[in-house]
């Protein structure tokens, strides 16, 4: 018997909060999102990311998938790690 707690994944932005089934739904969510209203990088919601019950996943305007802290690049604190990228693993 498999007693695995299942979590509700979500996509959350500004004040909106959506139930997705994976990373890649959320991803593509998010690019429909930026898309379909017309933001640039420089305009869309403060952190953007995907709620999976204790983890917390960040987004990219580009829709790239990252679990840790996306402030963190470039910093000597802990670095961030692609877990998903809608472009491909070589992208």
């Amino acid at each position: 018997m498999n007693n695995a707690v299942q979590h509700e994944m979500f996509l959350v932005y500004g004040r909106k909060k959506v139930q997705v089934q994976s990373l890649a739904e959320a991803s593509k969510a998010w690019r429909h999102f930026v898309e379909e209203n017309g933001l640039g990088a420089s305009e869309i919601p403060a952190y953007p990311k995907i709620e999976h019950g204790p983890k917390v996943y960040h987004l990219s305007y580009n829709g790239k998938v990252w679990e840790g802290n996306p402030n963190n690049i470039g910093t000597e604190r802990p670095q961030p790690n692609l877990v998903y990228n809608p472009y491909g693993a070589n992208a």
